[in-house]
């Protein structure tokens, strides 16, 4: 299913359908657009909840994966681990995903992704996770259930609210056309007067299809002839550099656009652990290449043994993202993640956590997060840290990622 649909997503991005110039240049300036944002949008999370035990996260994400996304927690990698062959699993799911599964439907066919964005903006999360304290037993882990619903703000590309902005780049793209056109036609007439010696052009056009005759024309070129060419470029480049600048701020506008979302998880305990539930808000924003996450939440905190109090929790987390300008094997970028949380809740001196991140790129779509996390206070009552990795898989950035069909 997977496999097909990434063809199916490749042919639709070569706009083959398109009926006319103007048609075509716009399907091409909206894929351009999706593709970018879809595979560098930081805003949909492929993470486990923040509240699973193994989770590589503090701060939930206003939204969840297109189409669906899974994540491994990888406890025999964490320096805390009491189960080195274990492995958590977290799969999230949107509501389009599900539609796409039932209907047993193309989930990257153009018009079905165009025509259900809505259902996009509600997601599902579910993950199976072993426990975190290294003396219990894997009967104590627990089971945590999400649900998202994005209530303002949207950054897919379907979205009307951008049709607008991406309307922006037809007339900039038609320009930029025409102008390399006739960029490429005065030179390929340049080369003709200096280089043809009276071969009919066709001939002369099959010379410079050569390699080895075109790279002894360069050769010949005098320092006058090197800047008529650069002349005739210059002259016409002003188009490529509009287009480039209207290009890179139209996808920054929408892959910033603040979005906030209503979100409700649970943890569930498979043993006598207190059961956890939280209801709040996820907020993400961006400012240039910064991305932000902010979360504010009410937990529940259901004691299961007796003697035990239920706790009432006030929290609040933060998140900051920083690509970094490294070169990978991938269009993906390297990210470092701060974050921040503090829980005050009844019952209980407050809480703080503190997290370092790092999230390596294997390929757009499939990430390595690494994270250091510091508790200042545990459930054993004193400071804690610990060292987790996980792998992420979100379907709908891999595939958007896939290069074009030729």
């Amino acid at each position: 299913m997977v496999v097909l649909g990434l063809a199916q997503l490749c042919r639709a991005i070569e706009c083959g359908d398109s009926a006319t110039l103007p048609e075509y240049v716009d399907c091409k300036a909206q894929a351009l657009v999706a593709r970018q944002i879809a595979t560098t949008d930081p805003s949909k999370q492929s993470e486990p909840l923040a509240l699973t035990p193994n989770s590589t996260t503090l701060v939930d994400k206003s939204s969840g994966p297109d189409v669906i996304g899974t994540t491994l927690s990888l406890p025999g990698l964490a320096s805390k681990s009491s189960l080195p062959n274990s492995t958590d699993l977290s799969v999230a799911i949107s509501m389009y995903g599900i539609y796409a599964a039932v209907a047993r439907s193309n989930p990257f066919a153009a018009e079905t992704y165009k025509g259900k964005i809505w259902w996009r903006r509600l997601s599902y999360t579910f993950a199976n996770s072993f426990p975190a304290d290294t003396t219990a037993p894997a009967s104590q882990g627990s089971y945590s259930y999400g649900a998202k619903y994005l209530l303002s703000g949207s950054r897919d590309i379907a979205d009307p609210s951008n049709l607008q902005k991406l309307s922006q780049l037809v007339p900039e793209m038609q320009k930029s056309a025409i102008a390399y056109s006739n960029i490429y036609a005065e030179v390929q007439q340049y080369f003709y007067q200096r280089f043809s010696a009276g071969l009919p052009r066709a001939d002369f056009i099959a010379r410079t299809r050569s390699p080895g005759e075109f790279r002894g024309m360069i050769a010949a070129l005098t320092g006058p002839d090197i800047r008529s060419i650069e002349t005739i470029i210059e002259r016409r480049i002003q188009s490529q550099v509009d287009l480039k600048r209207t290009t890179m701020l139209t996808i920054r506008d929408i892959r910033n656009r603040p979005q906030l979302s209503a979100a409700f998880s649970s943890r569930i305990s498979k043993g006598t652990s207190p059961n956890l539930y939280r209801s709040g808000f996820a907020f993400d924003a961006g400012l240039g290449a910064l991305s932000s996450s902010s979360n504010a939440t009410y937990d529940f905190l259901n004691a299961q043994t007796s003697g035990s109090a239920n706790k009432h929790i006030g929290r609040l987390a933060e998140e900051l993202q920083w690509p970094l300008q490294v070169n990978t094997w991938t269009s993906a970028k390297i990210r470092l993640v701060g974050s921040g949380e503090g829980d005050w809740g009844s019952n209980a001196a407050p809480v703080y956590k503190g997290q370092a991140k790092l999230i390596m790129p294997l390929l757009s779509g499939i990430d390595v997060p690494i994270s250091f996390i510091y508790v200042s206070r545990a459930s054993s009552g004193r400071s804690d840290s610990k060292l987790q990795v996980s792998l992420t898989l979100d379907v709908a950035k891999l595939a958007m990622s896939v290069p074009r069909a030729k």
